[in-house]
């Protein structure tokens, strides 16, 4: 937690600007929310962010407490924009591919779910064995979209290097790479 209070507060500095008392902030946080919303339940990306109250997050890297603020999955916080900044009108779903694999579907810019949750995860979707051998993902999950596609298992696949360098890598795949 003290590794991404840190982070927090390098990318705000980064903005040049304070943010003051009443700014609203918005929490883009990978995860299952829970329940009431004021927490993520489960975090396979960020395990740190298990039970961590939205609030307190705030409060540790503000030091103080935020008027408003909101709190969605990185994949919804995107569609958003998308929709803010080019407007469609009906549906729209975004896949966002990180360290896992993201879904979000906007109706008229609204979001809609499955009951009162997000859709927001299909990285745990089995795609069956892709190739000559069984894929693992980060959280030991076997042969699942999250095990081909990301980019946990990328590098796993190519080695570390920039994301620049992992772009660069995927641009040049050739189709017929499973995760292709």
């Amino acid at each position: 937690r003290d590794e991404m209070i840190a982070a927090i507060r390098s990318a705000i500095a980064g903005l040049g600007e304070s943010i003051e008392t009443g700014t609203p902030v918005a929490l883009c946080l990978p995860g299952r929310h829970s329940p009431s919303g004021d927490r993520i339940e489960r975090s396979v990306n960020l395990p740190c962010l298990n039970g961590w109250a939205f609030d307190e997050l705030i409060r540790a890297v503000l030091g103080r407490e935020a008027v408003r603020y909101r709190a969605m999955s990185d994949i919804r916080a995107t569609a958003h924009d998308l929709c803010v900044k080019h407007g469609p009108d009906g549906r729209v779903a975004v896949i966002a591919i990180g360290t896992g694999v993201g879904l979000a579907v906007l109706e008229n810019g609204l979001p809609l779910g499955i009951g009162s949750r997000g859709i927001g995860h299909l990285g745990m979707v089995d795609v069956g064995r892709l190739g000559d051998r069984d894929r693992i993902a980060s959280d030991g999950a076997i042969n699942t979209l999250e095990s081909y596609v990301g980019a946990r298992a990328l590098r796993a696949q190519w080695g570390e290097g920039s994301d620049s360098d992992l772009v660069e890598q995927v641009e040049q795949a050739p189709q017929h790479e499973p995760f292709m």
